[in-house]
């Protein structure tokens, strides 16, 4: 433990880093918490990947308010990383207010296996990635693959809802400022 928090330390007084790449050590919730910490603010890391870790419901909680409070981070990659579908929510609130994140992805996280009850885990992580997709505009990638939001067909309707309503919105959007623009081009006939 001792060893995450000297380099999360070191890492968090070194503003020229821009990535850090720490997957597939096996770091434990614990650890997590200790490189997390100094990274709140970081002013340029745009690219972390804590893939193949062992989160716990602290260590998300805090990558969460990494998410929130960083202004540089663009990338954020954390497959097969134990992410329980309440660890999965609190990453996603982090990243709700995050003004540049372009990708998240929590792919391979066995998210309804976690859960007590199957379904009840594949709903939760559809409604914390539809209320991520409604909330964020930087985000141009998310990647949710296997993680259990397919297990059951009610979670999948939950999704699907949630992101044909978003298209609709944004259809609608579209076709407003093609109205506008319309309007604007006739105008100036």
């Amino acid at each position: 433990a001792t060893v995450y928090a000297a380099l999360g330390a070191a890492v968090g007084r070194h503003w020229a880093l821009t990535s850090l790449d720490l997957s597939w050590i096996p770091i434990s919730s614990a650890g997590l918490e200790l490189l997390f910490e100094p990274l709140q603010g970081h002013p340029n890391l745009a690219d972390l990947n804590v893939s193949g870790s062992q989160f716990e419901l602290g260590s998300a909680l805090l990558l969460g308010e990494v998410l929130r409070k960083s202004k540089a981070l663009r990338r954020l990659v954390a497959r097969d990383a134990s992410l329980s579908p309440n660890a999965i929510g609190a990453v996603t609130a982090g990243a709700h207010f995050s003004k540049n994140l372009a990708l998240l992805d929590v792919s391979d996280n066995k998210t309804a296996e976690q859960a007590a009850d199957a379904r009840e885990g594949a709903v939760a992580v559809a409604t914390a990635v539809a209320n991520l997709v409604e909330a964020n505009r930087s985000l141009q990638e998310l990647c949710v693959a296997r993680c259990g939001i397919d297990d059951t067909a009610s979670a999948g309707q939950a999704v699907d809802g949630t992101v044909d309503a978003n298209a609709a919105n944004m259809a609608t959007e579209t076709t407003d400022n093609t109205d506008d623009a319309s309007v604007a081009a006739e105008e100036e006939e």
